[in-house]
């Protein structure tokens, strides 16, 4: 709500994403759908606490001149790790995809409390993988669990 009075609406799209952990096994996360982040971001408290395997793919993002940018490969001030993690997309009815590629940043130490609980899903999360995002927000459905449904992934 504004100071005006006026509804201020706030949405996001999310979906089920499953994680192995290495001392807990599956983990089955909500993970925020965000087209306009380039990269996914997987937060420190998840892969760090949760052992989650990923692979390491650099430390240092370069320019087109082969310089280091600094602050390419940070998360809200944290300096990151750029590496790659299998993973499963989850329906609500707990179906799951093929293994999926997600190549994120990961964060070195934790940042924000209340960011530590958000994985992102960047867009190149999508292109990565194939996936068709189709949103609309007008055919607001109620599908097992979720209510305001407004989109589905489709993955080839």
């Amino acid at each position: 709500m504004t100071d005006q009075g006026r509804l201020a609406r706030a949405c996001h799209a999310f979906v089920g994403m499953e994680f192995f952990s290495r001392t807990q096994g599956p983990l089955l996360h909500s993970v925020r759908i965000d087209t306009a982040a380039p990269y996914s971001v997987v937060p420190h408290s998840l892969w760090a606490g949760y052992a989650v395997p990923w692979l390491p793919l650099g430390s240092q993002f370069l320019t087109l001149q082969g310089q280091v940018n600094p602050g390419a490969l940070t998360w809200l001030g944290a300096p990151c790790q750029f590496g790659e993690a299998s993973v499963f997309l989850v329906d609500e009815a707990k179906n799951r995809t093929r293994a999926l590629r997600l190549v994120a940043k990961f964060p070195q130490r934790p940042v924000a409390p209340h960011m530590e609980n958000v994985i992102l899903a960047g867009y190149n999360f999508l292109t990565d993988n194939a996936i068709k995002l189709t949103l609309d927000p007008a055919s607001r459905i109620t599908v097992g669990p979720w209510t305001d449904v407004v989109g589905f992934l489709t993955v080839p």
